[in-house]
């Protein structure tokens, strides 16, 4: 079953049809989806939340140096009694050595900040770090990176760029995992900047995934002369090669000297696999949202809007393009009119709810030009919150002009 609403011609009077979705359409279509119950979640308690977190980096840090100074007792008993001694593994660590946040291996984090000798380590210097986004939260201390408003408010902004879908947003830890690919870091907080480089990516592994994420880090290299420099905050963008999960996201920080790197803000990206391609259609175009127009100076440009419950599926709105152009042009020959409404372009866009896939929404345009205005990216009834996950546009390869004389 399917809720079918068509632009007839543009008879004197005739109203467009809303841009919005049409809720009354899918929910006829779709009974269920009326029936959904909006989420009752506790918010979260960010406070305790930042306190646990911090507690336990420091209490690994502690066990991380205890077991460094085991370590160094036992090499020290070593040179004594060995002529030739092998410097081990355990035996490289040291009272400033970095702490895991997990289990698992924190790949490297690359300040852009440089020291100004070649030759004295940058600990002992306390060389000068810079940080291309260097916001400071106020009061700066660790607790107040973790909760600060502003971060978490840009984070919970980032929505998924063109091409992507948000898996996770506003954590508090970045993803761990083997097909991790690279990081950069950004000067601002931008999705768009991120997916761009995972589409650049051009390893042998593909990029399907990114993480970006705040990070609280020091104004210098932590070192015995300033082991906890102020703090200012970078924007990272992790790439993987595979689609990571929010679970994965266990990296909380670390310690760098007496200096704890902590990590807010976290989102998830998963890039989409693109839909098919459609016959009488160009390639898809990937669109950040689904398109949000009624008329383009003055003159309407849509030509209907359609709900089809089940999986997504764009070939649905191309026989629906095809079936309204043959409608409007019989009901424009029947009015004794000269022109009708073409389908010229459609965006077929996944409707979920809760992470749940409903349906594909089609909406049908008289011009491509109506990509641009692609912001709709959910819709909120009854406190439930409809999401536009997969959105693309198609056009037509050949141009449907609305003339009743020139329809083949």
């Amino acid at each position: 079953m399917h809720i079918t609403q068509v632009a007839l011609p543009l008879l004197t009077g005739l109203a467009t049809v809303n841009a919005a979705l049409n809720f009354d359409a899918m929910f006829k279509a779709d009974p269920a989806l009326k029936h959904i119950k909006p989420t009752t979640t506790k918010p979260a308690d960010r406070l305790a939340t930042a306190h646990s977190i911090i507690a336990f980096l420091q209490s690994s840090h502690s066990a991380s140096l205890h077991a460094a100074s085991i370590a160094s007792a036992a090499h020290t008993r070593t040179l004594v009694t060995s002529v030739k001694p092998t410097k081990s593994a355990s035996a490289k660590g040291t009272a400033t050595s970095t702490t895991k946040a997990s289990p698992k291996n924190k790949r490297a984090v690359v300040a852009s900040g440089t020291t100004t000798s070649a030759t004295i380590p940058p600990a002992a210097t306390c060389a000068a770090l810079s940080w291309a986004f260097n916001y400071i939260p106020t009061p700066n201390t660790a607790v107040q990176f973790s909760i600060d408003s502003g971060l978490s408010g840009i984070a919970v902004a980032a929505l998924a760029p063109a091409g992507f879908t948000r898996q996770s947003f506003n954590q508090y830890a970045a993803i761990e995992a083997s097909s991790y690919l690279g990081s950069s870091e950004l000067s601002t907080y931008n999705a768009s900047q991120c997916a761009a480089a995972c589409n650049a990516w051009a390893g042998s592994q593909p990029c399907v995934a990114f993480n970006m994420y705040f990070e609280r880090e020091p104004t210098q290299f932590p070192g015995s002369n300033c082991p906890n420099p102020s703090a200012t905050t970078s924007v990272r963008c992790a790439l993987y090669g595979s689609q990571v999960v929010a679970s994965q996201a266990i990296n909380y920080g670390e310690f760098r000297s007496q200096f704890i790197v902590l990590l807010a803000g976290s989102n998830l990206y998963w890039k989409n696999t693109a839909p098919v391609g459609i016959a009488g259609f160009t390639a898809p175009t990937a669109l950040p949202a689904f398109v949000d127009v009624s008329t383009i100076n003055g003159v309407n440009v849509v030509t209907g809007s359609n709900f089809y419950p089940g999986t997504f599926d764009p070939t649905q709105c191309s026989t629906f393009c095809a079936t309204t152009n043959s409608l409007n042009y019989a009901a424009a020959v029947n009015a004794g009119q000269s022109v009708y409404t073409p389908c010229n372009y459609f965006d077929a866009a996944s409707i979920s709810v809760q992470g749940t896939v409903y349906g594909t929404y089609c909406g049908l345009y008289t011009t491509s030009a109506v990509a641009s205005t692609a912001d709709i990216y959910s819709q909120t009834i009854s406190q439930v919150q409809y999401d536009v996950t997969y959105s693309y546009g198609y056009a037509a390869t050949t141009i449907n002009s609305g003339i009743v004389s020139s329809h083949h």
